[in-house]
């Protein structure tokens, strides 16, 4: 359903913008992630325009590449079971 590739030194990001497909309801992701333990933000609470119904803002603080690779595995399968 998506993908995030994360290049360079780890601790440059702090945040970065995914694009879901157009059937992905990221409010409802982003609660269902929630239950499974994964905070998003919506793309509609960080921008002006309607255009981030669609865009979900994955933010960082100190994860190891473990973690991240945990939570974007936990995200996927959420997006497969509820989304197809």
């Amino acid at each position: 359903v998506f993908f995030v590739l994360l290049i360079g030194d780890l601790n440059s990001y702090r945040f970065i913008w995914v694009a879901l497909q157009d059937n992905v309801d990221a409010s409802r992701l982003s609660a269902i992630a929630l239950k499974n333990g994964v905070a998003i933000n919506l793309g509609n609470e960080w921008s002006i325009h309607s255009s981030g119904e669609h865009k979900i803002r994955l933010c960082f603080g100190k994860p190891t590449l473990e973690e991240i690779d945990e939570g974007i595995k936990i995200l996927t399968n959420l997006c497969k079971d509820e989304f197809g």
